[in-house]
C-alpha cells in the first residue's frame, strides 16, 4: 500500500512520475537501503477482468529522457500479457488441486471398501476361533484361523500395491534366467494349488535363457496375475494354471498366464487396468492390475488382456531382453556356468536416506566379497524390496523421515 506502486494497485490505473522529487507519492526506503537512486518511475497494473494481480513497475529509462505515453502503451501490453498467463496458471493450478482432491476422495472410498470387507472377514474369523477355543474343537479352531490368516495375507497384498502404485521408481535392472524366476514364483502358490486340486502347467522356451528386469517387480506383477488366475478358478475342481514364457525377437520377449475360469466380459476388459475396478467383488482389491501395468510400463513393457467368459483368461506380458544381456543368451556352458555363479552369490538390501551413505557402503562392502545389491532411500519402499528381493542381509539406517529404523525394523 506504500509508494507509486501501491498508488497503481489501489487505483488500477497506470502512473508515470518523471521526477520522483517532486511526487509524495514516491517512498524513500528502497532506495535508503540499496543505495539506488530513483530519478523516475513508471509503473501500470497487471490487471485481468477478474482481478488484480500486482503492478509492473520500470525505474529510470536508460537514455536518461523522461517516460513518454508510447512507453505507457507498451508496458501495458506487457502487463496485459504476463496478467493473463498468471491468471491462466492460477486456474489451472485450481483445476489440478481439484482433479487431487477428487483422486483423494476416489482413492479413500476404494480403501474403504476393500478395509470393510477385509475387517468383516477377520471378525468373521474371530468370532469361529474363539467359539473353537471355548469348545476346545481344533477342526473349528482351524477354520477360523484359516480365515483371519487369509484375511491378512489380504491386507498385506493391499498395503504392497499401494506403496508400488502411489511411488514412482525406475527398475532396477538385473540379469536372471526368467524360466527360473518365474519356477520359484510358482512354488509360493503350491501348497495352494495342492488343496484346491489345482494343475499348474509350464510351457518354458528353452531358446530364453537370461534376460535383465527388475526381479522384484516382475515378481510382484506375476503374483498378482496368479493370485487373478486363482480367483478365476476356484469353482472349478480341475482347474488348470498355464506360464508361458517365449523369445519372440533378438529384442523382446513374452510371458504369458492362463487359466480356464470364469472369463471376463466383455464390458469389463477396457476397465481392468482402472485403479479400484475389480470385477470380484469383495475378494478384489481393484489395485493389483493397476500396479501391474504401472511396473511393467516403467520396464518400457506392454500387457495386454483375451478373454471369454466361461472359457478363460490370458494375460500377456512383453517386455524388452535389453542389449547387455542378450551377448549371454548363448548356450555355451562355461558363460553360463559363470553366471549362474553370480546369480547365487548373496543379496543385500541396503536401507538409507542419504544416497552417499549407500555408496559408501557398497564400495567397503565389494572389498570384503562379491554381493548383489538392491537400495532405498525410503523405509516404505524399503518394505517393498525386503519383500520380493528376499535379502540374506538388510543394513538399515535408524533416522530416516516419514518411516525410521525401529518402525521398519518392527
Amino acid at each position: 500500500g506504500e509508494g507509486i506502486v501501491g498508488a497503481v494497485i489501489e487505483t488500477q490505473e497506470p502512473i508515470v512520475v518523471n521526477d520522483v522529487s517532486k511526487d509524495t507519492r514516491f517512498f524513500k526506503g528502497a532506495d535508503k537501503s540499496s543505495g539506488f537512486v530513483t530519478k523516475s518511475i513508471l509503473c501500470v497494473p497487471l490487471i485481468t477482468e477478474k482481478q488484480i494481480w500486482g503492478a509492473i513497475e520500470v525505474i529510470n529509462k536508460i537514455n536518461g529522457k523522461d517516460f513518454s505515453s508510447r512507453d505507457m502503451e507498451f508496458l501495458q501490453i506487457i502487463a496485459g500479457q504476463s496478467a493473463i498467463s498468471i491468471e491462466n496458471a492460477t486456474l489451472h493450478e485450481r483445476i489440478v488441486q481439484s482433479e487431487k482432491m477428487a483422486a483423494i476422495g476416489q482413492t479413500i472410498t476404494g480403501l474403504a471398501h476393500c478395509i470393510k470387507n477385509v475387517l468383516q472377514g477377520v471378525d468373521a474369523g474371530t468370532y469361529i476361533l474363539n467359539k473353537g477355543i471355548d469348545k476346545e474343537d481344533f477342526d473349528t479352531i482351524h477354520k477360523g484361523w484359516e480365515l483371519v490368516k487369509d484375511n491378512n495375507e489380504f491386507i498385506k497384498n493391499l498395503v504392497l500395491d499401494m506403496l508400488s502404485y502411489s511411488q514412482k521408481r525406475n527398475p532396477v535392472y538385473e540379469v536372471k534366467d526368467i524360466n527360473e524366476l518365474l519356477s520359484s514364483t510358482l512354488k509360493l502358490f503350491h501348497q495352494k494349488a495342492q488343496l484346491n486340486g489345482i494343475r499348474f502347467q509350464k510351457i518354458f522356451d528353452p531358446d530364453l535363457m537370461f534376460v535383465q528386469v527388475d526381479q522384484m517387480g516382475i515378481k510382484r506383477c506375476i503374483i498378482n496375475l496368479l493370485t487373478n488366475a486363482f480367483d478365476a478358478i476356484s469353482d472349478n475342481p480341475e482347474g488348470k494354471i498355464t506360464v508361458q514364457t517365449e523369445k519372440i525377437d533378438e529384442d523382446n520377449f513374452a510371458v504369458k498366464i492362463s487359466d480356464d475360469g470364469t472369463g471376463i466380459d466383455e464390458e469389463s476388459i477396457p476397465k481392468l487396468f482402472d485403479t479400484f475396478f475389480s470385477t470380484k467383488g469383495a475378494k478384489g482389491t481393484g489395485l493389483g492390475l493397476a500396479v501391474t501395468k504401472k511396473i511393467i510400463s516403467e520396464h518400457k513393457g506392454n500387457i495386454s488382456v483375451v478373454s471369454e467368459k466361461g472359457v478363460g483368461t490370458t494375460f500377456s506380458i512383453t517386455l524388452p531382453i535389453r542389449d547387455s544381456a542378450t551377448p549371454i543368451l548363448t548356450k555355451e556352458p562355461a558363460q553360463r556356468r559363470k553366471l549362474q555363479d553370480v546369480i547365487k552369490k548373496k543379496k543385500i538390501l541396503i536401507i538409507d536416506d542419504k544416497e552417499q551413505n549407500i555408496e559408501l557402503t557398497m564400495e567397503l562392502l565389494d572389498e570384503i566379497g562379491d554381493f548383489s545389491y538392491q537400495s532405498s532411500l525410503d523405509g516404505y519402499d524399503g518394505l517393498i524390496k525386503a519383500e520380493e528381493f528376499q535379502p540374506d542381509l538388510i543394513l538399515l539406517d535408524v533416522q530416516m523421515s516419514g518411516m525410521n529404523g525401529f518402525q521398519v525394523f518392527q
